[in-house]
């Protein structure tokens, strides 16, 4: 019987949980949208993990959502639950069986559109009814364009990521660890961005939310 290797599934878990907390910040256009960035870490662990493995980081997932938001015991569980379990089952289905076919885009949409209509169904049986259909659209959608933007960033990532291809490669990569000027730069105006970004968020002076915007529109 192979071993769980719990230190990757920690780390998978640890991801999923600063994600999570991450989108539960940012500000929802619409009831119904979600960015899913705790999905990201599933995306990735499955070159990673094994398939027990990453089922077990699926429902880790979920409770750490649920604990986040708030809605353990609620029935928002019960969708959250369902989309994601289905979200999980498709995405291994889709790289365990098309492997060599597809890219982490198409599994990211595949994984997305099934939460979508495992939300939608329950949400026709148990709140909507035959109404289901006029939120389907702009859920599906909004999925879609989500999860196409999530797949490309994780394609990109595992790329081109150092630390992505030593752990699945198993073997380390050198790399110049030495930054260019542009690098130096462009870690100044993200390290900026940052500040500036929580203090828009947590600050209520009037004088401190003017000085970072004339900043950015003069650094811009």
């Amino acid at each position: 019987m192979e071993k769980i290797d719990w230190n990757k599934i920690a780390f998978f878990s640890a991801l999923c949980f600063f994600l999570s907390a991450l989108e539960y910040a940012v500000p929802k256009p619409l009831p119904f949208f979600k960015i899913g960035f705790a999905n990201l870490p599933i995306l990735i662990s499955l070159s990673v993990l094994k398939k027990k493995e990453t089922m077990l980081l699926v429902f880790l997932k979920i409770f750490l959502q649920a604990v986040i938001s708030g809605t353990l015991f609620s029935y928002v569980f019960v969708f959250s639950f369902a989309g994601s379990v289905a979200s999980g089952l498709f995405m291994m289905l889709a790289y365990f069986i098309f492997r060599s076919k597809i890219s982490f885009i198409g599994i990211s949409v595949c994984g997305g559109l099934a939460n979508n209509v495992a939300q939608i169904f329950l949400a026709g049986i148990f709140m909507f009814g035959s109404n289901v259909k006029f939120i389907a659209p702009p859920m599906l959608c909004a999925s879609f364009f989500t999860s196409l933007a999530l797949g490309s960033f994780a394609e990109n990532f595992c790329r081109k990521s150092v630390w992505f291809n030593e752990l699945v490669l198993k073997s380390p990569v050198k790399i110049d660890s030495t930054f260019s000027e542009i690098e130096k730069v462009n870690f100044f105006y993200v390290f900026l961005s940052a500040i500036g970004f929580s203090v828009l968020t947590f600050r209520n002076s009037v004088f401190e939310i003017y000085f970072v915007v004339v900043l950015f529109v003069f650094l811009g």
